[in-house]
């Protein structure tokens, strides 16, 4: 008998569980439960809901949960805007208002949170904006001193999210700093902030710095064949190769 067994009928909340299921009144409760519970087990890798597809005629694919933390809907951001606002964002930079290495970090550590494994994080959401990440060692400096580049871009341009902005003013400055083409896609949301947030509320997502910032295995680490693993285990989780991991931290 394992120890679970013995909680079932030994942990007073367990036991009182466990009488109200198997009663008549309660079994369909806990279908009901165990249906939920089983879907979530097996379909939280998918990641956001907008991933998920239904199987018609066969299963029907149950409303959006909310451990599935879906996004607020994007808006729409023309082509017009986005040249407009990366026009912004290079003058701001040649006038010494914006600082190119600032931004280009920004995006990185706001796009460094996603995780392949399970489809989450990523700078869409601007999550880095929020706590705790804007705390996160190496974002409380960063954060403050570029989001006041973005107040003033979103100030003009409000349709167009801190999760765009972030990522275009980090593209621009790429594309000032090497001289080589960029690609740019909009349509990230935002998630914000406070007691009766979504972030606070509902979202769950990169709650601790993401494994390629791990301070005692990589950032400060002595170079050793561990250390490398662990640099190589945390590109595999971001989804991307060894090789791009090194051009990326150059």
């Amino acid at each position: 008998m394992f120890l679970t067994d013995v909680a079932l009928t030994k942990d007073p909340v367990y036991w009182d569980l466990v009488k109200h299921w198997s009663s008549p009144q309660g079994f369909h409760v806990f279908s009901d439960m165990f249906s939920h519970s089983w879907y979530k087990l097996t379909a939280r890798d998918r990641g956001p809901y907008r991933r998920c597809m239904e199987a018609t005629g066969a299963f029907p694919l149950p409303a959006p949960q909310d451990w599935q933390m879906e996004l607020p809907p994007p808006n729409h951001v023309s082509v017009n805007v986005t040249k407009a606002l990366a026009k912004l964002i290079s003058d701001a930079i040649d006038a010494g208002e914006a600082n190119s290495p600032q931004l280009l970090r920004m995006a990185f550590q706001c796009a460094s949170t996603f995780r392949d494994t399970d489809h989450r994080g990523g700078c869409n959401g601007a999550r880095i904006l929020n706590q705790p990440q804007s705390s996160f060692d190496l974002n409380k400096e960063l954060v403050p001193a570029v989001k006041k580049v973005l107040d003033t871009l979103h100030e003009r341009f409000d349709v167009v999210s801190y999760a765009d902005l972030i990522v275009l003013a980090g593209t621009v400055a790429a594309t000032k700093m090497t001289k080589a083409p960029f690609l740019f896609c909009p349509g990230r949301s935002d998630v914000h902030d406070g007691p009766e947030s979504y972030a606070s509320q509902r979202d769950r997502v990169n709650r601790l710095p993401p494994a390629i910032h791990d301070k005692q295995k990589i950032l400060a680490a002595a170079p050793s064949q561990l250390t490398f693993d662990y640099v190589k285990d945390a590109a595999r989780i971001m989804g991307i190769t060894n090789a791009q991991l090194t051009a990326l931290y150059g």
